[in-house]
């Protein structure tokens, strides 16, 4: 009887371990590491041969503020579903993840933190592919809240940024998303994102993961 008991344990042990292990690869094969380089040389481009949009609206989606820290992101958003901590003391990275619901589109919001300031806001799309009406209602909706005009089907996606800098990046090269970058994060702000994350990007091999798309 003991036995049977010790035996059910270990195997109900095992499969929490198991399931808590899938959790925790589904959301770290979703955080942008090598993607946001890409990023990061799409602004500086934009920077220096001034192709970007400019808004006069501020751009701060889910109503937070770039630079703020994660309490006050926890004050607004909560408890995340994950938190990935690369664990480091001088270059410190965060990210955290969120579900959110917006009429009928279930968004991944990935939020990315340097030394606790938040510097990078990730919104994709999740759990089914959406057709182009529905991109383009997306789009819609950033483009006239920041640019007010339309988009139509076969518009170039336009790299969007406000007075300080900040950045818009409209991103649907394997999934579709919509990305936000902090104007403070150039020079040496960005050289420090990059040290935080070189430990990650060498730690991990090239085994044709997701981790690898993003």
């Amino acid at each position: 009887m003991i036995n049977q008991l010790v035996n059910k344990a270990s195997r109900m042990f095992r499969t929490a371990v198991s399931a808590k292990n899938m959790r925790n690869d589904y959301y770290f094969n979703r955080i942008y590491f090598k993607r946001i380089i890409q990023f990061f040389k799409l602004v500086n481009d934009a920077r220096q041969n001034s192709f970007a949009k400019l808004t006069d609206t501020e751009i701060s989606p889910l109503g937070l503020k770039f630079g703020c820290s994660i309490h006050d992101v926890k004050k607004e958003m909560g408890k995340a579903k994950y938190v990935y901590d690369n664990e480091n003391s001088q270059n410190n990275l965060k990210v955290l993840f969120y579900r959110r619901t917006f009429t009928d589109i279930s968004l991944l919001v990935q939020l990315q933190f340097l030394n606790n300031q938040l510097y990078f806001i990730g919104l994709d799309v999740i759990r089914r592919l959406i057709n182009d009406g529905e991109k383009s209602e997306i789009i819609n909706t950033v483009i006239q809240k920041y640019l007010n005009k339309p988009f139509m089907i076969g518009d170039a996606y336009p790299l969007i940024q406000d007075s300080n800098q900040n950045t818009i990046i409209i991103n649907d090269d394997i999934n579709f998303s919509i990305c936000y970058l902090s104007g403070i994060v150039n020079g040496e702000k960005q050289k420090k994102v990059l040290k935080a994350m070189e430990n990650v990007l060498q730690e991990k091999p090239d085994k044709g993961s997701l981790f690898y798309a993003f």
